[in-house]
């Protein structure tokens, strides 16, 4: 059989979880009738978003300056840089109008995923066009966009490339993860510092500044209006469908798209709108966009009727829909731009003029396109320092305290009976490099879960698992098939099992999907986080509800092997199981620490589960299962291959 006999199921069970949390959700809502229960309902969403970021850093020093001027007749552009963070360079341009007298309203630009970052085109045009109707526009660049590049000095590998910003971001992102952080709120607080510089300049009024942005800029000037209140008014363009559309639709979302613990707390992508119901919002999307315009629209209804309860009006809720694609096209930059008029009480903007746009090179802040040449210290050394640091306050436990510790960090479910499992006698097959034979069964360690589990002998029957008193159950790094073609893998062993735990082998969605730093097994491990839970933790319960299927089919004692993905499996589960005879693990990382400290890492983001660093690390782990652990080898940080 083909490894994809499962490929979408570890999808569809995510797909059954969001449908009832959106039904009970629904059901919430339809209850809301009256302006108390709305503004309950508000109150609830804004304690849950700012749980999702987490707590943001202090306030520090932003040591602007302006680097040089740029004359646009209509407009000026001030070729700025800033400090978010300390060390921290962003790399912005600042559109003021021409011929301005008294302060002006502001609006702080959020850049979609486009490699140039601020220059690119439509964004650009979309700041002119606000310069040209009176707004002061702050258009910086998100981190690894534009000239804020992070890797193209440290990874040899071509993969990380200045073309593929998202790649940087996935990365960034596991290794934040591992620290108990999120990158969005990494992402957020670039733009709250923003509206800092805004304020700081006086030809801003800064009692009058909107959000605006499309695609990954529709998504932070959602967060931005959510989580800081000195924004009057937002745009958000081509984002705000539902979480449960974009998975349906098998849309890996980016690193900074899946809020942790989101779901858990009932919430769709509208309550980062709803947050501030009753306020000047306007929905900007297009019937072709991958963000479901279907989404788009009941979401607009949802908030509509909150923001009437909350004391808005037609002006203040506002959806457009163009007939295009994923852009932010002009009609609707002119919807913005009207919309934002509106709001702060500015006739309607000028008629359209004919417009030159600046080229990047044009709106370069630094000589070379690169921060770090103006002095900005690399976010992977800054990720690094915060992993260290995480790491350095844990408190050191071991035995019996660590395993509970561990199983608390991931979540882990131990299982209380053996798994229900099915006989697929007919799938018997041949090994070709050593003749044994290969017998599956689909074991079940929830409901709507299935896992394969290989017996790979000399002797057996498809009819019954007759695993032995003695078991040796080998857990792959992606797919029990692939490594079965090698003949090292348990080369003399003529007896033994494999699994496939959720999501690999033949749960994959394709062959090279954990290599993928946008793959489905990303995806689903998003979800899982959203909910507030590790899907490392689900594998690990999948090794132990093996463990417990093969003691109660006759094993009386079992013995796990693994290789990278599936060494780390083995590790955890030796340690939370302490029945388990021997644990050989090969080609392990050497600690989540090293992972998180790398100055990159392709292991896959499910193995940097949230928080991790806080509780425990795989050296404690390792001194924890002692002479149990008979085999240790280990695999580079940067480096991972299939």
């Amino acid at each position: 059989m083909p490894y994809s006999d499962y490929p979408t199921l570890l999808e569809e069970h995510y797909i059954r979880r969001m449908r009832k949390t959106y039904q009970l959700r629904r059901e919430r809502l339809q209850q809301i009738e009256t302006p108390e229960e709305a503004r309950d309902y508000v109150k609830r969403v804004r304690r849950a978003i700012r749980r999702a970021f987490g707590p943001l850093p202090p306030r520090t020093p932003l040591n602007p300056r302006v680097v040089k001027t740029t004359e646009y007749g209509h407009f000026r552009i001030d070729h700025v840089l800033f400090e978010s963070r300390p060390g921290m360079l962003v790399s912005a341009n600042l559109y003021l109008p021409a011929q301005q007298a008294d302060p002006a309203p502001a609006v702080l630009f959020t850049c979609g995923h486009a490699p140039e970052g601020k220059a690119y085109p439509l964004y650009v045009k979309a700041c002119i066009r606000l310069a040209r109707a009176g707004y002061c526009v702050l258009n910086y660049d998100p981190i690894n966009q534009g000239e804020r590049d992070v890797y193209h000095r440290v990874e040899p590998n071509g993969i990380l490339t200045r073309d593929d910003p998202c790649g940087g971001h996935q990365v960034l992102g596991r290794q934040l993860h591992a620290s108990g952080d999120w990158f969005g709120s990494w992402r957020l607080w670039d733009g709250i510092r923003g509206v800092d510089y805004l304020q700081s300049r006086p030809e801003v009024d800064a009692c009058m500044i909107g959000v605006t942005g499309q695609s990954g800029g529709g998504t932070m000037s959602a967060y931005l209006w959510a989580m800081e209140p000195r924004f009057k008014m937002v745009a958000s363009s081509c984002w705000a469908t539902s979480y449960l559309l974009d998975l349906e639709n098998s849309m890996p979302a980016d690193e900074e798209q899946y809020p942790p613990g989101f779901l858990k707390g009932g919430l769709d992508k509208i309550d980062f709108f709803v947050a501030r119901a009753g306020e000047p919002a306007i929905l900007l999307g297009q019937q072709c966009d991958f963000f479901d315009d279907r989404g788009l629209r009941q979401a607009h209804a949802e908030l509509l009727r909150l923001d009437r309860l909350m004391g808005g009006s037609a002006k203040t809720c506002r959806l457009s829909i163009g007939s295009g694609e994923h852009e932010y096209s002009d009609e609707q930059q002119r919807a913005m731009v009207a919309f934002f008029n509106q709001a702060i009480g500015k006739p309607a903007p000028p008629p359209d003029r004919p417009m030159e746009v600046p080229t990047e090179k044009d709106l370069h802040v630094t000589p070379r396109r690169d921060v770090a040449d103006a002095g900005s210290v690399p976010v992977y050394e800054l990720v690094a320092r915060q992993a260290a640091k995480v790491a350095a306050s844990r408190r050191k436990i071991a035995g019996t305290a660590l395993a509970r510790t561990v199983r608390q960090a991931l979540g882990v479910r131990l299982p209380r009976r053996a798994p229900h499992h099915r006989r697929l006698f007919q799938t018997a097959s041949e090994r070709a490099v050593t003749g044994q034979r290969v017998y599956r069964f689909a074991m079940e360690p929830e409901p709507d879960i299935l896992c394969l589990l290989r017996h790979v002998c000399r002797e057996g029957s498809p009819y019954r698992m007759n695993p032995g008193a003695s078991a040796v159950l080998y857990l792959p790094n992606v797919s029990s098939e692939a490594e079965l073609a090698n003949p090292a893998t348990l080369e003399g062993c003529d007896d033994f099992w494999m699994l496939d735990v959720r999501g690999l082998g033949e749960g994959m969605f394709q062959p090279e999907d954990p290599l993928a730093l946008y793959g489905h097994d990303y995806m689903v491990g998003g979800h899982a986080l959203m909910y507030g839970k590790s899907l490392l933790g689900d594998r690990v319960c999948d090794v132990l509800s093996a463990v417990a299927l093969l003691r109660a089919e006759g094993a009386e004692e079992v013995h796990l092997a693994g290789r990278k993905q599936g060494a780390l499996l083995g590790l955890l589960a030796g340690l939370l199981d302490p029945k388990i005879k021997t644990v050989a693990s090969r080609e392990a990382p050497d600690s989540f620490l090293e992972l998180a400290t790398a100055a990159y890492t392709f292991w896959p983001a499910v193995n940097l589960p949230h928080g991790a660093l806080a509780a425990f690390d795989l050296p404690d782990v390792r001194a924890s299962l002692g002479s149990r652990l008979i085999e240790d080898t280990r695999a580079p940080a940067g480096e991972f291959t299939a």
